[in-house]
């Protein structure tokens, strides 16, 4: 389905992976991270939303917009996001002129800059650090309110906003949000309002991110009822699949893609537990102590 999805051949580009805890959600969107770099390649990124996210590097909990937005791009290394560069070099420099207010004038600035460098496209980053080393202010710490931090952080996620549409014109791009249900600090409203929806499905005079495919994944009663908002069009743009339900193909794969061989009396064993209500996870675990074990033996 995911892969079909990438193809872009349709209109769905949402998603939603429901189920209870412990099916192997956040496993698979690992797996679909692994794809969309090895296999497709598609430029990923998988952000976390619980309270102590486990990443190899340590990122914090995403907390607020401007967080979700930051780790999204962090990872989008392949991408230009000029506007978003530009504003964001001066909110983590803890500066903030006039001219950063307007997204108008960011896009005039950056167009200026591209005449002058006589090229094709500029680095947002790149200007802004250019702009900040000719100018004479003070840092945030000596005069900035957190008002003028807030408003530093909303331009910047729209920006970003922007800029990802713009990518997505013509680039595939892939977001993957685990565990949804899982963050606690009001983010979900904006994920859905502000991002999902304007981005992805309603058609509302603005184009929408063409090739920008979001997966969802998160514990399925808490997870938005797309399906009662959308009505006839939930079909259409989104998909959904629930992990209950494994059959023995689905076990075998899930035990290849962590290299782990067991014997057929074991696997039989770990796919009755399985079929009797235990969890994706705690059978990986089992295999785990089974290959460990027979290592030991030998």
């Amino acid at each position: 389905m995911f892969a079909e999805m990438l193809a872009f051949k349709d209109e769905r580009r949402l998603l939603v992976i429901g189920d209870r805890a412990g099916t192997g959600k956040s496993t698979l969107l690992r797996r679909l991270k692994f794809n969309c770099r090895w296999v497709h390649p598609v430029p990923v990124s998988l952000v976390l939303l619980e309270e102590n996210p486990n990443t190899p590097d340590n990122r914090q909990a995403v907390t607020s917009p401007i967080e979700f937005v930051n780790w999204f791009r962090s990872d989008l290394t392949e991408i230009n996001f000029p506007r978003y560069d530009f504003l964001n070099e001066f909110r983590v420099n803890f500066l903030w002129p006039g001219i950063a207010k307007s997204l108008d004038n960011v896009q005039a600035q950056l167009e200026a800059a591209r005449v002058e460098m006589k090229v094709e496209s500029v680095q947002g980053g790149v200007v802004a650090g250019t702009y900040i080393a000719n100018m004479n202010v003070a840092q945030r710490d000596k005069w900035a309110r957190p008002d003028q931090e807030r408003l530093a952080s909303q331009k910047c996620v729209e920006a970003f906003l922007l800029d990802l549409r713009d990518a997505t014109a013509t680039r595939s791009v892939v977001l993957l949000i685990d565990t949804y249900n899982k963050n606690k600090r009001g983010l979900h409203e904006w994920i859905l309002d502000e991002f999902i929806r304007p981005l992805l499905l309603l058609q509302t005079g603005v184009p929408r991110a063409e090739k920008l495919l979001v997966v969802l994944a998160g514990q399925e009663a808490e997870l938005p009822p797309f399906q009662q908002m959308l009505g006839e069009r939930y079909d259409r743009l989104v998909a959904s699949r629930r992990l209950l339900g494994w059959e023995k193909e689905h076990v075998r794969q899930f035990l290849e893609v962590h290299d782990l061989e067991v014997s057929d009396r074991q696997f039989e064993y770990l796919y009755s537990q399985v079929q009797d209500g235990g969890s994706i996870k705690e059978a990986l675990e089992v295999a785990e102590l089974f290959v460990a074990q027979r290592k030991a033996a030998s």
